[in-house]
């Protein structure tokens, strides 16, 4: 079985692909624009176009993630749901960060958020589709959590670290989605050819 775009798996698969993409683009932005020590020295030409990069992989694989979910018509959750429950979690995580932890607010905290509904309704619709079973949806959901709440300790550690530790931990959130998006590239391939 081919990935093509015409196919729900097809979509997911390269959305996906296209995303751990941006990721590492990001990596390579936030170590060009944001090093406390080396990132003067980098053109701001080169950062612009790193982030350029960085925008357009990420604008292109959420738009084809989301519209290989929007062509399985019957998912065991409602997207709706996963929206809802998406919007009242960030809610709750920016009051609890703001206000027990005292973190000020940045837009990592909804990168986070959206990340994780876009992850699980991706899984939400492989599963609906039939293309994955309960054991495989169900890992990769676990996946999801684990990076969210590798991401969520990043995000409250970093204004307490000294600048050169803070901007290695920068990158701990990022690799971590990059590792659950490529795990999931790799799992929509081998079960297209049968292999799991």
């Amino acid at each position: 079985m081919r990935l093509s775009l015409a196919q729900p798996q097809g979509r997911l698969f390269w959305g996906q692909a296209v995303l751990v993409a941006c990721c590492l683009f990001y990596v390579c932005f936030w170590r060009a624009a944001f090093h406390p020590y080396r990132s003067a020295a980098v053109p701001f030409g080169g950062k612009a176009a790193l982030f350029l990069c960085t925008l357009l992989c990420g604008i292109g694989g959420v738009a084809l993630t989301v519209s290989g979910i929007s062509l399985v018509g019957k998912k065991p959750v409602s997207q709706a749901l996963l929206v809802v429950g998406g919007a009242a979690a960030y809610v709750v995580l920016l009051l609890l960060t703001t206000l027990l932890w005292k973190r000020r607010v940045t837009t990592e905290l909804v990168l986070l958020v959206a990340w994780t509904v876009l992850e699980l309704s991706a899984l939400n619709a492989l599963y609906g589709a039939g293309f994955f079973g309960k054991g495989i949806a169900a890992l990769f959901a676990g996946l999801c959590a684990a990076a969210l709440l590798g991401g969520l300790w990043c995000y409250l550690r970093y204004d307490q670290l000294p600048p050169l530790p803070a901007f290695f931990l920068g990158y701990v959130p990022l690799l971590l989605d990059a590792a659950v998006m490529a795990g999931l590239c790799a799992a929509i391939f081998f079960r297209a050819r049968n292999a799991i």
